[in-house]
């Protein structure tokens, strides 16, 4: 359990290189060009990182609460320690947006759109009500009932509150709860419903680990969720195609929980065929490879991809490129961000050093 798991860093890194290929193309092809079936396909795979970032952030929250819990760590301070990781992603959302507003020259009348309500915002809110209000849990399988249980209801409750206008107790926080607004891109309903999936996998995971977790037993682990995934999908195929409707009408695209249960059972099958590979290619898959390095630093890639793909000094760029010469920048965009992710790392190796070598002065 103290080491990280090569194939969640590939999953990782798959939702980054595809989170790239989305902004890059979306900000810089040229309107022309948004047609024909290769442009589709490549907003399809677009449409993966968000519901995969969020996942993967309850899964990982997850393992960090089950060694909290092996440890002895009482529930009053899991609850802390997990409201305080949810609250440090929020901080880097809203410093990110203000370092945008400035770098990009906006006018001072422009500043709600640091309040805009984009992934890290949710992702940080998530995981501070997901990891916080699972911490207080007294064992493994009830953090996972609790969460499964908050995952479902902001899935189901999703269609009678997304867009509809929320201003108690205030405007914005009836934004992160309801999308309503421009500058709401992912609000917590439905969304966060994947960190809440995502935790109660990453709990299973936990659980295994504990018992036995040699790579076989992880396959199986993995092919059962994916199995659960071939069920979800069969389950909103149905709910969509059925005669029998339980809501009224609501955005099929923001607040379904048919087409929301079919993103998600698009991260377990990605997370099945990435254990499958990793566990029995293991030795292929060594610290330095490109899809866990990438995964590593996902958030460090974040934060500068964004500003290359949408800021403003690219603005030479956007819309104005042919799909050809989209795709061509998008693949020169990812090898930038692999290399920034190997400069992240000897930064963080130097650093390590660095501690190490206190450490050893102070004993001494």
């Amino acid at each position: 359990m103290k080491k990280r798991q090569p194939f969640i860093d590939v999953h990782r890194g798959v939702v980054v290189v595809l989170m790239v290929l989305h902004h890059t193309i979306d900000a810089w092809i040229v309107d022309g060009d948004r047609h024909g079936h290769l442009y589709r396909a490549l907003r399809a795979l677009g449409g993966l990182p968000a519901p995969g970032f969020l996942f993967l952030a309850g899964l990982s929250s997850a393992l960090v609460l089950a060694a909290e819990r092996r440890k002895g760590i009482a529930p009053g301070k899991r609850l802390r320690t997990g409201i305080q990781r949810g609250l440090y992603i929020l901080g880097i959302a809203f410093a990110f947006r203000l370092a945008i507003f400035f770098l990009d020259r906006n006018h001072l009348n422009d500043w709600p759109m640091i309040f805009r309500v984009d992934i890290l915002n949710c992702m940080g809110v998530a995981l501070a009500l997901v990891a916080g209000l699972s911490a207080l849990a007294r064992s493994g399988r009830a953090s996972s009932v609790l969460a499964a249980a908050l995952g479902l209801a902001f899935l189901l409750c999703a269609p009678l509150v997304a867009g509809h206008p929320l201003s108690f107790p205030t405007p914005l926080l009836g934004n992160y709860f309801a999308g309503t607004g421009p500058l709401v891109l992912f609000p917590l309903f439905p969304w966060l419903a994947f960190a809440a999936l995502g935790f109660v996998v990453g709990e299973s995971l936990a659980r295994l680990l504990d018992r036995a977790p040699d790579p076989p037993r992880v396959r199986g682990w993995a092919r059962r969720w994916g199995l659960v995934a071939l069920a979800l999908w069969v389950a909103a195929f149905a709910l969509n195609h059925g005669s029998f409707h339980l809501y009224p009408r609501y955005d099929w695209w923001k607040a379904s929980p048919a087409y929301m249960a079919e993103r998600l059972s698009v991260q377990l099958l990605v997370l099945w065929l990435c254990a499958e590979v990793v566990t029995r290619y293991k030795e292929r898959f060594h610290q330095a490879d490109p899809l866990q390095l990438v995964g590593r630093h996902s958030l460090s890639i974040y934060l500068i991809h964004v500003e290359l793909a949408y800021g403003h000094w690219s603005n030479p760029l956007h819309g104005v490129l042919s799909l050809p010469q989209a795709i061509a920048a998008m693949a020169a965009m990812n090898l930038a961000m692999y290399g920034l992710a190997h400069l992240v790392e000897w930064r963080d190796r130097r650093k390590r050093a660095r501690l190490r070598l206190a450490s050893l002065a102070a004993a001494g």
